[in-house]
């Protein structure tokens, strides 16, 4: 199955991730070692369904995206809440919750509200 990085910086065997939204193969037993192995990946159905661009994906580092839009940040913070999910989901056996897309970008977790400070200027 093929998995998208979502983190900064990571590495998994010998495969370095260190550019967002880089691609692994790995089997599900893998997949569950990453996670627990604190690594930053998601399925990538699920991170095309997350909706990030083209100018989005071209930001690669995390200097990179410090200048994007808030929307990318808060797309980028659903990315990572669906990693605490997965780890929650191994490593103590909760129930996994059925992934949806980001609905409203200004309210996408809990009502959160995601500020770029940067592009905010």
């Amino acid at each position: 199955m093929t998995y998208s990085f979502v983190g900064d910086y990571s590495s998994i065997g010998d495969v370095l991730l260190d550019e967002f939204g880089k691609t692994i193969e790995l089997s599900p037993d893998g997949f569950k070692t990453a996670i627990l192995g604190k690594s930053t990946i998601i399925p990538q159905s699920e991170f095309k369904l997350i909706g990030f661009t083209a100018e989005e994906l071209k930001a690669k580092t995390a200097s990179d995206q410090m200048y994007l839009p808030d929307s990318f940040h808060v797309k980028r913070r659903r990315a990572l809440a669906r990693v605490a999910e997965y780890h929650e989901h191994f490593d103590h056996g909760t129930p996994l919750p059925q992934f949806a897309p980001i609905v409203n970008l200004a309210e996408p977790l809990a009502g959160e509200k995601v500020v770029n400070p940067v592009a905010r200027g």
